[in-house]
């Protein structure tokens, strides 16, 4: 007899975590992906994040290679976002949501999660 036993990844496998919601005017926002499961996450390329506003503007999202990256099982990848916008002038104060694609299972995942730049 053969069993065949279906590791599925899990929405506790995988976190993307930023450390605090309030920020100070300037200071870098760093956040990071986690995979704790026992699969392979794909990135649609090694930067999958943007930055929008309240309204659902882009405000930022970084110039990157078109090639898919990956986090390997119990490993994680982290960025930082310096506040600018697209143009390099500083976002004013307000709140932002930070948004990230990934694919679990060949299934693209939305991550978000939201902050507030003060003065």
């Amino acid at each position: 007899m053969l069993f065949i036993v279906l590791m599925a990844q899990t929405p506790e496998d995988v976190d993307f975590h930023i450390a605090k919601e309030k920020f100070v005017s300037g200071e870098r926002v760093c956040f990071e992906f986690i995979n704790r499961g026992r699969q392979t996450v794909q990135l649609p390329s090694p930067h999958p994040w943007m930055v929008v506003d309240a309204m659902g503007e882009i405000m930022f999202s970084p110039m990157a290679a078109q090639v898919i990256a990956s986090v390997e099982p119990a490993s994680r990848k982290q960025w930082c976002w310096d506040q600018r916008r697209k143009d390099g002038q500083f976002v004013d104060p307000g709140r932002y949501v930070i948004k990230m694609n990934v694919y679990i299972e060949n299934e693209m995942k939305v991550f978000r999660r939201k902050i507030e730049i003060t003065k």
